[in-house]
């Protein structure tokens, strides 16, 4: 069971050139939409706080609609970084239906 619900800002384990949100600059980020508010709108509001821009900053910003999407763009290299909410890497699957490995 989900005790606590929050957003989460992923990286594939091997990429070592994201270790904090300023070296979001120049990636390319994959998030649910822009109404999301833990699929996008609080790793939004923590870029702002470290006087980032989501616009700015970033190489590019790709709203998939569907934050399955973004875990699968991590994985498959397609993103750089994803927003996501919490649990949404363990609840993806892939295209057969079965659930991925995140490692």
């Amino acid at each position: 069971d989900l005790d606590v619900y929050g957003g989460v800002i992923a990286v594939r384990k091997d990429n070592d050139e994201i270790n904090t949100i300023d070296d979001l600059k120049d990636k390319v980020i994959g998030a649910g939409a822009i109404i999301d508010l833990m699929g996008g709108q609080m790793q939004i509001y923590e870029m702002i706080k470290h006087e980032m821009s989501y616009v700015l900053d970033p190489r590019q910003v790709v709203f998939t609609k569907d934050q399955r999407e973004v875990v699968r763009g991590i994985l498959s290299g397609r993103f750089d970084v994803g927003f996501v909410r919490t649990a949404q890497i363990q609840q993806t699957t892939d295209a057969d239906g079965n659930q991925i490995d995140p490692d």
